[in-house]
């Protein structure tokens, strides 16, 4: 019986002590990495000085805002193919780490967080931060909800870098580094290819949107934003930025999300619910989704002339009361 048990416990024994040596190895890695993989643009910002205006958002944020037209002070916080349960979960981790903006957030969100359609792959993007999965509790509450195992899963020190340790292993031996742009802006320049871009875009956007069932994880995540803001004297604007051609349901989906938030008292700025036609040049686009560099330079002025009227707006709502 005592042969049985060491024959199964020591190799469990070797298992676990090479999990625990290999993960925290693969921490350091994390730790020092600030190039554009593996959340290394989270670690670059967290290493420096935080901003006047912070704007998170995914790739229609990274590539359409260019943070000094808003100020001196801005930079864009983005991650590509990323939504709102994931820029939740790193502004909590930006409060932890006393790092959130000193004066306002720009939130970039998408008509799709809405719907209970997406909620699983909104979940599933939070998985990307699993290094924080025992360091943050917003993190760890967005995981668990993927499936029950989650918490077992995550006992494993490995498991927390899922398939991405290889890259912290091989990327700094290979001296690759790409970076995230200035100050968090990656512009696309316009091409040959971008006429073709947007037509096959549109061809297989068509059935995207239709969505039925509304996610109430949307709003209590909302005014869990607000309220980080709130606390840290922060003033929130939600955007919800152009698209090329919007479906008749993106326009019915952007009434319900402007209705939502409305009633919730959050200042909201939607270019698809209020759409400017200037924007709507297809040379201004390098794709159905994204405005290339020049459309970007055009789209940024814009933004910076609706915040001013948002800003000026609330000022009366304030006076009035």
């Amino acid at each position: 019986m005592n042969a049985v048990l060491r024959y199964i416990m020591i190799p469990l024994c070797l298992l676990i002590l090479a999990d625990r040596g290999l993960g925290l190895c693969l921490d350091h890695l994390y730790r020092r990495n600030c190039c554009n993989y593996n959340e290394g643009g989270l670690n670059e910002y967290l290493s420096g000085t935080a901003p006047g205006t912070l704007i998170i958002g995914s790739s229609r944020a990274i590539h359409m805002i260019i943070p000094d037209s808003l100020g001196k002070s801005s930079r864009i916080l983005g991650q590509q193919q990323k939504n709102l349960y994931y820029h939740h979960a790193v502004l909590s981790i930006l409060n932890d780490e006393n790092k959130l903006p000193e004066k306002q957030l720009i939130l970039n969100i998408e008509l799709t967080d809405l719907f209970m359609e997406r909620k699983q792959r909104l979940l599933q993007q939070v998985q990307s931060l699993s290094f924080f999965y025992h360091r943050n509790q917003t993190v760890q509450q967005y995981i668990d909800q993927i499936d029950r195992y989650e918490h077992f899963k995550h006992l494993s020190y490995l498991y927390r870098h899922n398939s991405n340790g290889l890259l912290l292993l091989t990327n700094p031996l290979q001296e690759i580094c790409p970076g995230s742009g200035e100050k968090g802006y990656m512009p696309l320049y316009p091409g040959p290819l971008d006429s073709l871009r947007i037509y096959s875009g549109l061809a297989q956007d068509s059935l995207t949107y239709n969505f039925r069932e509304i996610n109430p994880g949307f709003l209590k995540c909302i005014r869990e934003i607000r309220n980080i803001c709130l606390k840290n004297n922060i003033e929130l604007v939600l955007l919800n930025g152009p698209y090329l051609q919007p479906y008749a349901q993106m326009k019915i989906h952007a009434k319900t999300m402007s209705s939502l938030l409305k009633k919730a008292g959050i200042n909201y700025i939607d270019f698809v619910g209020e759409p400017d036609p200037s924007l709507m040049k297809r040379e201004l686009w390098y794709d159905h989704v994204h405005l290339n560099h020049e459309g970007a330079k055009l789209y940024s002025q814009k933004l910076r002339d609706r915040l001013k009227k948002s800003a000026a707006k609330n000022r009366g709502i304030v006076n009035q009361r």
